[in-house]
């Protein structure tokens, strides 16, 4: 009997995230003071300078091939547009940006004074359209 052929290059999606948290007993107690991918190196390197007893936590994940989309979620907009009301507007209005949020928004305090004169002596801003 013959044996089946291998490809040479096998191609398998997959995807990794690790996440590391290391810390020092002594100077953060149970607080993770090293969070990027050098974490572990950094953790033994601060016990060697300090001898500080210091801790790691690794936690890696790994997911070969892809999940499939489950064919019961329904599109977020097409489940508004189904849960909104005939004459009711699809969404809230945006707010304007541009409009002044309170009532001196639109003055200008005089220069070189203290901020509570300015603000009894300001006067109103001319726009030209």
């Amino acid at each position: 009997m013959r044996r089946p052929t291998l490809p040479l290059v096998l191609e398998r999606q997959t995807l990794t995230v690790r996440e590391l948290l290391a810390g020092c007993h002594v100077c953060d107690g149970t607080k993770a003071r090293w969070t990027k991918a050098n974490a572990q190196a950094l953790a033994a390197q601060h016990h060697d300078r300090t001898g500080h007893a210091t801790w790691v936590k690794i936690a890696t994940d790994i997911q070969y091939g892809s999940v499939a989309p489950d064919p019961r979620q329904t599109d977020i907009e097409d489940a508004i547009a189904s849960a909104s009301s005939g004459d009711a507007p699809e969404c809230a209005p945006l707010p304007d940006t541009d409009a002044p949020t309170v009532p001196a928004a639109g003055v200008s305090a005089p220069e070189g004074r203290s901020s509570n004169y300015a603000l009894t002596a300001a006067k109103p801003e001319i726009h030209a359209s």
